[in-house]
């Protein structure tokens, strides 16, 4: 009477095939995450730029964009203001964070390899950035965060890194 079910190989056959696609898989699935932590890092910094220009227009304050601790995370600082009101007139002026959720240094993911120009970035009230190239790369791809291709706007995008 023949019986009814698997045989031992067959589970066997399939488990061994079922580990063999998981393998395959995970690699792709580990650089699909680091590319995406990439990207979302770069997009976050670029809005944070923009939100520091826009910010600098409304207080009419300079705004100052900063990477700190050797590359390892960013924030915003707002110029101090002098006690009759008035912002300073100079670049070098006092600094202090920012209140609020926007006041907080952001913590750049370990893989994640930062280059710029300069360590700060500074937005001035009348809308203007000065100009600047931050690269973030985590091995085999960078994104590029830059101010320098058109006066006044925050560019984010992909470059291949050779």
């Amino acid at each position: 009477m023949p019986s009814k079910g698997f045989t031992f190989i067959e589970v066997i056959l399939v488990v061994v095939i079922i580990g063999v696609i998981l393998v395959v898989s995970i690699p792709n699935l580990s650089q699909s995450y680091n590319f995406l932590q990439l990207q979302t890092t770069a997009n976050n910094m670029g809005h944070l730029m923009r939100y520091a220009q826009s910010r600098s227009i409304v207080k009419q304050q300079k705004v100052k964009f900063v990477l700190e601790d050797a590359f390892k995370e960013y924030g915003l600082l707002q110029e101090k203001q002098k006690d009759d009101g008035l912002s300073q007139d100079s670049s070098e002026g006092e600094y202090m964070k920012i209140e609020g959720r926007w006041g907080g240094f952001i913590k750049i993911p370990d893989k994640i390899t930062v280059t710029a120009d300069k360590l700060s970035v500074l937005f001035f009230p009348d809308g203007q950035i000065e100009g600047t190239i931050i690269r973030l790369c985590n091995g085999r791809d960078c994104m590029v965060v830059s101010t320098q291709q058109q006066r006044g706007r925050v560019y984010v995008f992909y470059e291949k890194n050779q």
